[in-house]
């Protein structure tokens, strides 16, 4: 017999350390639940402004990716009040 899937909660609080830890964890439960009515508030603890990789341009700064992520986090909660 399957499981039936508990109800979505009133209110969620999602705490995070950097600007897209939530995207690769759990934005699928996060949208899921928004869709189900339940009120989704997220912290960020930092701007993501330490973080680089190979593909990081030479020249990108601190400066202009914490400036870069905090316009896709603006972004982000645009497109998921709009759904």
């Amino acid at each position: 017999m399957p499981r039936k899937e508990p109800p979505a909660p009133k209110r969620v609080l999602s705490i995070h350390a950097h600007p897209d830890d939530q995207e690769f964890t759990v934005a699928g439960t996060l949208a899921k639940w928004a869709r189900a009515g339940s009120e989704i508030v997220t912290v960020c603890l930092t701007r993501g402004e330490a973080g680089s990789n190979k593909s990081t341009p030479a020249d990108m700064t601190r400066e202009r990716l914490a400036k870069i992520l905090k316009k896709e986090a603006g972004k982000l909660r645009f497109a998921a009040a709009a759904e």
